[in-house]
């Protein structure tokens, strides 16, 4: 999954009597240090009600510890960065702005929105944000910048309690940073499932999908609905991209301190082999096709297996009144694998040139408290913390959502994607070539991947 794939979650503004249903406007946020990632969210919801209590009373003897001192009528302006972790003004705006504000009134936060191309030019003139939220896999460009500060001496500073965290979460943090130092402070991740659509299902009277279907499965269930009716092409599953299906695999493109590719592998011959099977299943050819639109405008395809960044999507269709007829089941697994998917990380950084990293730190604090962990969560965000009552509410809020089984997103664990590295997009080109290859029966999956990799190898001694 690309860290700028669609995760736009709607936000509504509600009046007070909706404040039940939505708790975006009663955020409350910071963190208190030693709590590290505690506090409570009010809700008329009784589960609300129960998690927002278990949330705010596992910390709340710990409350004496205060964090540094400041001033609280020191006028504080921030620049906000946002490069590669998906954010629309409406989340800014109340997940991050509303609460920061509501806790430290005196902040003022500018967002600053940024590109692979303008990121650079923002270094070199001296004028980067003073903090970004950004994808763990986006930490590779920031250490290639030299910009970003190791948050460990913030972290230590203000007691954060990072067992409070998903251990996956760090994993994926600390194995992008790759040097033992920790880059990014979590505030929210990612889950994986397959979307499916009822409606075909039940048109050609097949049994819907299950929790722990394998590949093999999927691509099985997906010949019994992939075919032509009355001139509708009906697709039985689609991934979107190759690099969606490699989820749970974790595998990496290339050995950045090797400086080699390593796409000729038995886990790249699996991926490339179920793919293309995928694609060769009658009437099912979608490869280069846009799955979401097949998905969610088209509504001609049956299963699609991707993130939580649809469901975002999912409710806009609702609130337009134009629901779809879904529901959700665990992503697919490769054969006995306990993992179904990776996790993606997005977080605070914070640059080693502001002179304002106390009061940035502060703010990721805020993020990370757990009643506005909470919010955002029942309003489409999963959280990077680890704590079931927040992800038991997970869309609570999103009627698009209501009755659907939204535990597929967090029945089986997560693994930890390959390092992410400056050398990926030119080995998903070449991936991308040899899929092209091997459906136009130029070549076979060993000779395509082994002919890829030693292209890719060309590539990064071109690149060093």
């Amino acid at each position: 999954m690309t860290g700028q794939e669609a995760n736009t979650i709607l936000f509504r503004k509600l009046s007070k009597k909706e404040n039940r249903s939505f708790l975006v406007v009663s955020i409350s946020l910071l963190i208190v240090l030693a709590t590290g990632c505690n506090g409570g969210a009010g809700t008329a919801q009784p589960s609300a009600d129960n998690a927002a209590s278990n949330v705010n009373s596992a910390n709340s003897a710990n409350t004496a510890k205060t964090a540094p001192s400041f001033d609280p009528n020191e006028a504080v302006s921030l620049k906000f960065g946002q490069i590669g972790g998906a954010l629309s003004d409406d989340e800014f705006q109340n997940l991050i702005v509303a609460p920061v504000k509501k806790m430290y009134p005196n902040v003022s936060l500018e967002l600053v929105r940024m590109t692979n191309t303008t990121q650079p030019e923002l270094v070199a003139t001296n004028d980067y944000p003073d903090l970004t939220y950004n994808n763990a896999s986006g930490i590779y460009r920031d250490k290639e910048l030299q910009i970003d500060a190791d948050l460990m001496p913030l972290i230590k500073k203000n007691n954060i309690d990072l067992s409070k965290f998903d251990p996956s979460s760090l994993d994926f943090v600390n194995s992008a940073s790759g040097d033992g130092k920790i880059y990014l402070l979590p505030v929210w991740t990612v889950a994986d499932g397959t979307f499916y659509n009822k409606d075909i299902f039940d048109k050609f009277g097949v049994a819907y999908p299950k929790d722990n279907m394998t590949w093999d499965q999927v691509l099985e269930l997906a010949r019994k609905v992939a075919r032509m009716d009355g001139g509708v092409q009906y697709i039985g599953v689609s991934t979107s991209s190759l690099s969606n299906m490699k989820n749970g695999l974790g595998l990496p493109i290339a050995d950045a301190k090797a400086k080699k590719g390593l796409l000729d592998s038995d886990s790249w011959k699996l991926l490339l082999d179920s793919y293309v099977k995928m694609q060769q299943i009658p009437g099912n050819y979608n490869h280069g096709m846009n799955g979401t639109k097949l998905f969610e405008t088209d509504r001609t395809l049956a299963m699609y297996p991707n993130f939580t960044g649809r469901v975002g999507e999912f409710e806009k269709l609702y609130t337009s009144g134009n629901p779809m007829n879904f529901d959700l089941v665990t992503y697919p697994s490769f054969g006995d694998s306990k993992y179904a998917a990776t996790t993606n990380v997005s977080g605070i950084t914070i640059s080693i040139k502001t002179t304002k990293q106390d009061w940035a730190f502060r703010v990721a604090q805020v993020l990370v408290k757990e009643e506005n962990q909470l919010a955002a969560a029942r309003n489409g965000r999963v959280s990077a913390l680890k704590n079931k009552e927040i992800q038991q509410q997970y869309a609570a809020n999103l009627g698009s959502m209501k009755g659907k089984h939204v535990e597929g997103f967090f029945t089986k664990p997560t693994n930890i994607p390959g390092q992410t590295t400056k050398y990926d997009d030119l080995g998903n080109k070449r991936i991308n070539d040899a899929v092209d290859r091997i459906l136009s029966g130029q070549a076979d999956v060993n000779t395509a991947l082994r002919e890829a990799n030693e292209l890719l190898n060309q590539d990064i001694a071109s690149n060093p």
